[in-house]
């Protein structure tokens, strides 16, 4: 797999490359896309369909609404609401499964940082909950005071039930 998107643009690749890569190469089987572009994403899948058994994920949680192929890493803090989200998505209610998605992107921009701090703050508020350490392996910022006073005010809300 190789994972795509807005923090890697130095990897983000055109979909006529995308499609001779797994052609040519039988160890190559899908792509991850999170650039947050759906037309991208929609065009990955159509290349993708040249070879049979071949996936495209989307990375970017805070489209789940649109397409069913999603990675969220929200998940790992609310895999309850990722999954009744995906099961809306089958169901077509439109009202109920637009909130949940609201939920998620509001959820996310207080849990990223407002997208600046994707690992370390979902780092944090796991940790938060007891489910793992604050130490993240991707160079990130540190969070400041005020963001682990937010996350931590959201998780506590939220989550301190669970």
């Amino acid at each position: 797999f190789v994972e795509m998107g807005p923090r890697k643009s130095e990897r983000n690749i055109k979909t006529s490359i995308f499609k001779r890569i797994i052609l040519e190469n039988q160890n190559i089987w899908g792509i991850k896309d999170s650039s947050g572009d759906l037309i991208r994403f929609e065009n990955y899948k159509r290349a993708a369909a040249h070879k049979p058994g071949t996936v495209v994920f989307n990375g970017d949680e805070s489209r789940m609404v649109f397409c069913s192929d999603v990675v969220p890493s929200f998940a790992n803090l609310d895999p309850e609401t990722c999954r009744i989200l995906y099961n809306e998505c089958l169901d077509f209610e439109a009202g109920r499964k637009f909130n949940i998605q609201s939920y998620i992107n509001d959820s996310g921009r207080i849990i990223y940082c407002d997208g600046k701090k994707r690992t370390r703050g979902l780092m944090f508020a796991l940790s938060i909950l007891g489910l793992c350490g604050e130490t993240t392996y991707e160079p990130s910022d540190e969070l400041t005071q005020a963001e682990r006073t937010e996350i931590k005010g959201f998780i506590e809300q939220n989550y301190s039930s669970n």
